[in-house]
């Protein structure tokens, strides 16, 4: 590499790609109403520019047929609507993507437009830039030089020279597949620099996880315009994250007048709840990063912050603050919180442990904080022959290295008998009997295996003064994943072509003519009843695919920002009537057994499904299996029965499109990494004489 000048310029522009390239990611399904949200956000937090149109460009839904939720025009409308300082655009091809009746649409809403064209062809776009200047001489052009790591430098220069001549305002450097290393970056654009009249930018892909060292190369090198998007959202690899560049960027001395709390709150609010779990980097993580403080377990500081009626975000970085701090101890959250103006004695009521608040139905234990005297016995009872389940031995040896304060024991779990449970504290295992609780003295605390407590539920267990918690929501990515497995084999008619398979027919006209037809998810409603860890990952899972959402829940609880509507188990009935896809996610109680039966299936539409992954006694079999063969619903799945193994007598076997798994939807072999997690934050707690994730409520079931 030769080189390079390294750009004493500290004034950036950030250009967010949220809505634009974001919307690869779910389908281009963003509604006019989530734009304004999102483009607000941004503008609250100062970001300069903001990228509106279909993903593909201006007029890719009608040119291309490649459809989104709305058209170019009303995203801008939306997005200029709600902004007061942020500049809006969109990106523009050429023909046949944009054509200048497209750009006729948007020219006068707009204040700029950005042309895209591969590196080695810019001139592709000339008339659509000529038109959109005869139609608004006004206009900030920027280019687009897309798959720019397919050129040698100097052939770079020789197009970006094209560009100017184009009468660009400016350039951007574009990373299509994430090839770059940040010291190319460097050369490529101080070069850029160097050679022309006009400004740079940079737009970085995540394939290989440079984006954001990419940005901050470029920026360094001289670029005026960075891009990036919440959470990272776009398409391949995602773009560069727009909090974590914020983060960084200021400690080098730029982006000095971006808000990064207003786009940790954005990010959380409006792009989380629809991207698919585990997708960018956890606003957590960004905070705890850029206020260069490690918080273990995350879950107590979370209960402190709501305690103290104030942000966990403003903790965070007060925390960080005190440079004298490196592992945070009491000390050290007493003094945050002070510094935020709580006064002494409601600090220490905060960090003391109390079951004041404790809710009804949940155990109460006279005092938790005694908990922890001496030495605690832990009986994990985890092993099992089920093959690629088995615990784990690089998992025991992690939780007994983090807890040196617990005696652990590991042994097998039988319902009949566990090894050293006369001397267990704590019990970890698949769930509890009669005959085992009577032998466990000791025990302050069961941890199941199993999320429904229906499985363990006995008068003995309820009376006991005794902590039970549940894994709730460790089963959540397998089963959601299960459930859209599901609803896809229907539509997609995936039971059937095995079906063929098996027969050696490649049937393609039988796939058409057998009913249902095929059809997608795009577009549908699911009806989700229960929205615990599983129903909220099916949700995000939906929406993703661009499904509409509504949620059926126990109470009148606030909406989830997951689901598109919510409403209360009493209304049931009137969300069945709309329902393409029905499914059930709730635990067993009293009010839900039974709950799906003749009148329901009479309810639902007659291409509607039925997904069943929670118990066996939420629906009357036969009648499902009845009303699958008169055709009242289009099918069904299930991965849970009354009784199991399905007897084989069961008139599900041969009820037509119906899709059987024998009870595996919770399976996976990334599940004990996440029970043990959970585990150990929990143990944590119970040490600390604090409440515990997932303790259960008796009087309501789960």
């Amino acid at each position: 590499m030769g080189d390079y000048i390294v750009s004493k310029n500290k004034d950036i522009s950030i250009l967010d790609v949220t809505i634009r390239d974001g919307s690869y990611l779910i389908n281009y399904q963003y509604s006019p109403d989530q734009v304004a949200s999102v483009a607000s956000a941004l503008d609250r937090a100062n970001i300069d520019y903001i990228e509106v149109s279909h993903g593909c460009g201006l007029g890719a839904g009608k040119n291309l047929g490649i459809s989104a939720a709305a058209s170019d025009s009303e995203y801008v409308k939306a997005a200029k609507s709600a902004v007061k300082h942020a500049k809006i655009g969109v990106i523009a091809g050429a023909a046949p993507v944009t054509l200048p009746a497209d750009i006729d649409t948007i020219i006068d809403d707009v204040d700029f437009i950005r042309f895209a064209a591969n590196c080695d062809n810019p001139i592709t776009v000339k008339a659509n830039i000529n038109y959109a200047r005869r139609r608004r001489p006004d206009l900030t052009v920027l280019f687009q030089m897309m798959r720019s790591s397919r050129l040698p430098l100097s052939k770079l220069i020789e197009s970006a020279r094209m560009v100017e001549d184009l009468g660009a305002e400016a350039i951007y450097l574009v990373d299509t597949v994430g090839y770059f290393m940040p010291e190319e970056v460097s050369e490529i654009v101080s070069s850029l620099e160097s050679e022309l009249q006009i400004d740079i930018g940079f737009h970085g892909h995540n394939n290989l996880g440079m984006a954001i060292a990419n940005s901050i190369a470029a920026a360094e090198a001289g670029a005026k315009y960075i891009d990036a998007s919440l959470k990272g959202v776009g398409r391949a690899g995602g773009n560069a994250q727009l909090e974590s560049l914020v983060s960084l960027l200021k400690r080098k001395g730029y982006a000095k007048n971006i808000d990064l709390d207003e786009l940790i709150i954005a990010a959380d609010r409006f792009i989380g709840p629809i991207i698919p779990p585990g997708y960018g980097i956890d606003s957590i993580d960004v905070l705890t990063a850029n206020s260069n403080i490690d918080l273990y377990p995350l879950k107590s500081f979370e209960h402190i912050a709501q305690k103290s009626e104030i942000s966990l975000l403003e903790l965070i970085e007060t925390l960080g603050e005190d440079r004298n701090v490196v592992e945070v101890d009491r000390s050290a959250i007493s003094s945050a919180l002070e510094g935020l103006g709580l006064e002494k004695k409601r600090v220490e009521d905060i960090l003391t442990p109390t079951t004041k608040n404790q809710k009804p139905g949940k155990h109460r234990i006279a005092n938790r904080a005694n908990l922890n005297a001496g030495v605690q016995n832990a009986v994990l009872a985890l092993k099992t022959n089920l093959p690629y389940m088995e615990f784990p031995d690089a998992l025991m040896e992690w939780i007994v290295e983090r807890h040196p304060n617990i005696s652990f024991h590991f042994t097998t779990f039988d319902e009949k008998k566990i090894d050293k449970i006369e001397e267990a504290d704590i019990l970890f295992s698949y769930y509890i009997t009669p005959d085992l609780l009577k032998k466990a003295k000791r025990l302050k605390w069961f941890h199941s295996v199993v999320t429904g407590p229906d499985t363990y539920t006995f008068p003995e267990l309820i009376e006991r003064d005794l902590i039970v918690t549940s894994p709730r929501g460790v089963y959540s990515v397998p089963i959601a994943e299960s459930i859209m497995g599901m609803m896809l084999a229907h539509c997609r008619k995936l039971r059937e072509s095995i079906q063929l398979q098996d027969k050696k027919s490649f049937d393609t006209v039988g796939i058409l003519k057998s009913s249902p037809p095929p059809t997608e998810l795009l577009g549908a409603t699911a009806v989700i009843v229960g929205l615990g860890g599983v129903g909220t990952a099916t949700a995000i899972h939906c929406r993703s695919l661009g499904m509409a959402v509504l949620a059926v829940v126990p109470d009148d609880r606030p909406k989830s920002e997951v689901v598109d509507e919510q409403v209360p188990f009493d209304r049931l009935h009137d969300a069945l009537k709309i329902a393409d896809y029905v499914i059930l996610t709730c635990p067993l109680t009293k009010d839900t057994r039974d709950m799906i039966g003749i009148d329901e299936f009479k309810m639902m539409k007659p291409t509607s499904y039925l997904i069943n992954v929670s118990r066996g006694e939420l629906i009357d079999e036969k009648t499902l299996a009845e009303a699958l063969k008169k055709k009242v619903i289009a099918g069904a799945a299930a991965d849970v029965f009354r009784t199991e193994p399905l007897p084989k007598s069961s008139p599900l076997y041969n009820a037509p499109n119906m899709i059987i798994t024998p009870h595996i939807s919770g399976l996976s072999t990334q599940f004990w990494a996440r029970a043990i997690a959970r585990f150990d934050v929990n143990l944590e707690q119970f040490t600390n004489g604090d409440e515990l994730i997932g303790e259960v409520d008796f009087t309501t079931g789960y």
